[in-house]
């Protein structure tokens, strides 16, 4: 269950996150765990181990997209004040 502010969007300075990049990135995050577990049925080779590593590397990055929140309203730049 959410919490009621993610529920009514939380305000001008609270995080949130942006539902449909959250989903695209949980999405490849499954494409690079296939790609992962493809990658280690090959035989021990110099191509199985960089596949590896790429896989594992996208794997990472897909978490982190997955679960970043957006910048706060109080601190992206807002130009020139006056």
């Amino acid at each position: 269950m959410k919490a009621a502010s993610d529920a009514a969007g939380g305000g001008r300075n609270a995080q949130k996150s942006n539902v449909d990049r959250a989903d695209a990135a949980k999405d490849n995050l499954t494409n690079a765990k296939s790609e992962l577990a493809a990658a280690k049925r090959l035989p021990p080779s110099k191509e199985r181990s960089e596949k590896i590593r790429r896989a594992e590397k996208q794997i990472k990055h897909q978490q982190r997209k997955a679960a970043e929140k957006s910048e706060t309203h109080s601190r992206k730049p807002k130009g020139q004040q006056q």
